[in-house]
């Protein structure tokens, strides 16, 4: 396309070509710029419906350690609401994931733990053993009556339906 920034991607997966629609040359720029966390910021998540991004914090550069959940509000910027994330033995929040449904959300870190928090009350609602270390990583299942925890070599499978 003579005279346009516009960039087209052709991804190519396992053989087979996919290609998305083409960008404008816009996509990328920052819209904002979220401030809040006194740590590096460690783990992202999105709500289902986008509207709410959920932040955890990790470790300062000259010692210490942020563990806070920090809520935003993505159309505004606005900070939402914030709480200490882990316990006091974890070295930040290292994974954070909403339920499709987007009432809970869940954090993750150094502390083994699994904590569920319930997104109206933003009250800790369970506190699940995510494996023998670090939880690294923690993702829902489709239907969301499942939770998996990465942490080491392992990957601990949760049921959460009743």
């Amino acid at each position: 396309m003579r005279g346009s920034n516009a960039i087209t991607w052709t991804i190519v997966i396992f053989g087979a070509t996919f290609q998305p629609a083409s960008l404008s040359g816009q996509e990328g720029k920052p819209r904002m710029t979220l401030h809040g966390h006194s740590g590096s910021v460690m783990s992202l998540a999105f709500s289902p419906d986008g509207k709410t991004l959920v932040s955890g914090g990790g470790t300062h550069a000259k010692g210490g350690v942020d563990r806070s959940l920090k809520l935003w509000n993505v159309a505004t910027g606005r900070n939402i609401a914030s709480f200490d994330g882990q316990s006091a033995e974890s070295a930040g929040v290292r994974s954070v994931a909403f339920s499709p449904d987007g009432k809970l959300f869940v954090s993750a870190g150094d502390d083994t733990m699994v904590w569920i928090w319930d997104v109206a009350s933003l009250k800790n609602v369970a506190k699940l053993k995510g494996g023998d270390g670090i939880v690294w990583s923690t993702a829902f299942s489709p239907n969301g009556k499942t939770l998996a925890a990465a942490s080491g070599k392992t990957v601990t499978i949760l049921d959460l339906a009743a």
